[in-house]
């Protein structure tokens, strides 16, 4: 079969899978990952492929109702955002009036979404993605960044990671991990290998995450990024060894 003629194939195939109404191989996508983590570049890589319509930090479940034949995708930070089975209530409203409580760690524990991620689980079929990025390095943008305090920050990071630990007891649909060290350095490599988990062709338009993510745009990947970044120098002891461990474990299992 000639090139030509194995695209028309393919195009025919994506046509008809859209027409049928069938949803894609790996589902819609739950991009998941702590604050600062790299959500955001994941979020636009994903984005920046044809077959899919990433939609950022939206709380109403809009990544089902997608038309057109289009991946659905959505962006949430956890636990801050979202939280595996918690949900936000109005009542919670009362805690962002003050700026000091809404920033302490007790309305950290809050979500802002009034959907869980077992609710969008129950909205469409659809995979987790989800980002590792190196504790230190998270712990210091929050820190420095969002102005939030180190048990905050902290919290934030751990939290997020046994939410991973629970995601990933899903047999039926499991999350894919990234490596946010490796999409920085290796970004190429790294997008294709999560095209083909997902079930998409790697498309070159998925480079220009950087110039396309909104909220931070840059020219390329920033590998000055990768590591610890600017907490080189925090010694996370609050963080017990079972916990590295286990983020070492999805490290390895990630694309």
């Amino acid at each position: 079969m000639s090139e030509h003629a194995g695209a028309d194939q393919a195009g025919a195939n994506q046509a008809g899978a859209a027409q049928s109404g069938t949803e894609p191989a790996g589902g819609h996508i739950l991009v998941l990952g702590v604050s600062r983590g790299g959500t955001t570049l994941l979020a636009a890589a994903l984005g920046a492929h044809s077959r899919v319509a990433m939609l950022d930090e939206d709380f109403s479940g809009a990544f089902a109702r997608v038309t057109g034949g289009k991946i659905g995708g959505v962006k949430l930070c956890v636990p801050n955002q979202v939280e595996l089975s918690r949900r936000w209530h109005p009542l919670y409203a009362l805690g962002t009036w003050n700026g000091v409580l809404r920033k302490s760690h007790l309305m950290n524990r809050v979500p802002r979404s009034p959907l869980s991620i077992r609710d969008h689980q129950a909205l469409a079929s659809l995979t987790p993605v989800c980002i590792l990025r190196d504790p230190r390095a998270v712990v210091a943008a929050i820190m420095g960044r969002e102005n939030r305090s180190r048990r905050v920050a902290l919290y934030r990071w751990r939290r997020c990671l046994e939410v991973f630990l629970e995601l990933e007891r899903d047999r039926d649909r499991p999350p894919v991990f990234v490596d946010f060290d490796r999409l920085v350095t290796r970004p190429e490599v790294t997008l294709r290998a999560l095209s083909g988990r997902l079930g998409l062709d790697y498309e070159a338009a998925m480079l220009q995450a950087p110039a396309r993510n909104e909220r931070y745009p840059g020219p390329v990947f920033d590998v000055a990024k990768a590591g610890p970044a600017g907490g080189t120098e925090l010694e996370l002891r609050e963080l017990p060894e079972s916990l590295w461990q286990a983020y070492r474990r999805l490290l390895a299992a990630s694309v």
